[in-house]
């Protein structure tokens, strides 16, 4: 029975013995949309997918694949996924929305624009990808093989020893003793070294198919080799140990203010803002009743918060800000006692929160929370169990990552950090230690560019679009730590069999010396 490293690695996997899961699937879908014809929209003229290019419009049917990158112009459908991910669930398309190269068209006609052409559609870069894969020989070959060279000499200095030994003590020919001594090296090191690195190929290959076949795309060939000597994993919290999904929970204002204009200005502030807690506020069960004002001057502190003047449709303008405690004690803003107890209150549940002030003295606060992903302790786990120190730099409080310390034991922490102060200390941390990674959103490109390795959370399908050198296309977080370890399990694996090797071929040299 021959050892396969992907039923050690990745148990969950199924029929992991089965070559087809492994074969070049992108690859094979890209060969067989190449061929298939299409109808191009308003023409009777039939092409073939590998013709079509950028703002062409095409017609697919049902049960065919759509061959490009582009936009739906006419009709509904479902299209199915798991090419790119096999726990993708159908997912509806209508007039306006983006599909992608690859995916089946499941159940009405279609109208396509094509906003790519066929050869740089993301079906095309994933399978260029996966041919480099198979081109690709394990990075750590020439450590292996340092590693092999001193077991030899190892091996050769034993049997000179055993065979000096044995000579001295009983006298026997020597020439009989060295002859059987390298006969015997020989024929045990020879079959086993090749064997051994046949499989480490496989090891690695298999590894890498794996992860493609569970959606994550390596877009850095080079930064596996950075992940065998990774010391520190920095997390995201926000839409990483998190799913980013905030929604508004609770509304607290001081004694004396009037609710409706407290909400309003928070309302108008926000209109202003693309962060998730601006969109987070359009959950609010009165958005849509309360008026939202014009804010001009608005200015934005990332990370922070921002401020401007809000022109009420009566009554004077006035200059308010929104934002965390940080941000208002900085603007001089007055915060009082009862509101900072109130602020500690949300935030020991998890619960992140934003204190609204005008006329130079916080007015109330919102709190919104958001849920963490289930998979974050096995991640913590697996990546513990490598010897690889996970740790959390966030913008956020250290008091709302409450719910995450009851689940990990979370030893390194950078809370309440601006974007700036993020990565001062990603590449301070990266400097000490020359090998960090950072696991976060396609959004936290300028940290991607600041560690060692990166990976993106939900990056979607289009993933070599992406700045990380690796992208989980889904929500899986728990690929991350798979990944690592998979790659260092396989290369572990390979030198522990190298020295059982040597050890076998010392004691036969050692039972020939003494018994030959």
């Amino acid at each position: 029975m021959t050892f396969d490293i992907r039923q050690l690695l990745f148990p969950s996997l199924p029929s992991v013995s089965d070559e087809s899961l492994f074969s070049n699937r992108y690859r094979s879908r890209l060969s067989e949309i190449e061929n298939s014809s299409y109808k191009i929209a308003d023409s009777e003229q039939v092409i073939q997918g590998k013709e079509i290019t950028e703002s062409i419009t095409i017609i697919v049917e049902p049960n065919q694949f759509i061959p490009c990158d582009g936009t739906i112009i006419l009709g509904t459908t479902t299209a199915d996924e798991t090419l790119f991910s096999p726990q993708a669930k159908p997912s509806l398309k209508e007039r306006e929305s983006s599909v992608l190269a690859g995916t089946l068209n499941r159940d009405s006609v279609i109208l396509v624009r094509a906003d790519r052409s066929f050869c740089k559609s993301s079906l095309s870069l994933l399978a260029n990808r996966e041919d480099d894969v198979d081109r690709q020989k394990p990075s750590f070959i020439p450590e292996i093989k340092r590693h092999q060279n001193l077991l030899r000499l190892l091996v050769v200095l034993c049997m000179a020893l055993f065979f000096l030994a044995s000579f001295f003590v009983q006298g026997q020919s020597w020439l009989v003793r060295l002859a059987l001594a390298l006969i015997f090296t020989a024929l045990l090191l020879g079959p086993l070294q090749k064997k051994l690195f046949k499989q480490l190929d496989s090891n690695w290959r298999g590894v890498l198919k794996w992860a493609s076949l569970q959606g994550l795309a390596v877009r850095d060939t080079n930064s596996l080799e950075i992940m065998r000597h990774l010391k520190t994993v920095f997390f995201d919290k926000t839409g990483t140990l998190t799913r980013g999904a905030y929604a508004y929970a609770q509304t607290y204002i001081e004694a004396g203010n009037n609710l409706g204009d407290f909400l309003a200005t928070v309302f108008s502030l926000e209109s202003g803002s693309d962060h998730p807690l601006a969109k987070a506020i359009e959950t609010h069960p009165w958005y849509h009743e309360i008026p939202k004002y014009p804010v001009e001057d608005l200015n934005i502190t990332s990370g922070l918060g921002l401020m401007g003047t809000v022109v009420p449709k009566y009554g004077k303008p006035y200059k308010a800000a929104i934002g965390n405690l940080r941000y208002l004690k900085r603007l001089q803003y007055g915060v009082s006692r009862e509101m900072r107890a109130r602020i500690d209150e949300l935030e020991a549940i998890g619960e992140t929160v934003l204190l609204c002030g005008y006329h130079r003295s916080a007015r109330g606060m919102v709190s919104f929370a958001d849920i963490s992903r289930p998979t974050v302790r096995k991640t913590w786990r697996l990546l513990q169990r490598t010897g690889i120190e996970p740790a959390v730099v966030t913008g956020d409080s250290e008091e709302s990552l409450a719910p995450l310390f009851e689940q990990l034991e979370i030893k390194k922490v950078y809370s309440r950090c601006t974007p700036d102060e993020k990565q001062s200390r990603l590449i301070k941390e990266r400097d000490e230690k020359k090998y960090v990674g950072f696991v976060g959103t396609p959004d936290d490109k300028v940290s991607f560019k600041n560690v060692s390795v990166s990976f993106a959370i939900n990056s979607g399908y289009d993933a070599y679009k992406q700045e990380a050198c690796v992208n989980v296309m889904n929500d899986n977080l728990a690929l991350v730590g798979e990944f690592i370890k998979g790659l260092r399990d396989s290369e572990l694996l390979i030198k522990r069999k190298l020295w059982i090797y040597a050890g076998t071929a010392t004691v036969g040299n050692l039972l020939l010396a003494l018994l030959g």
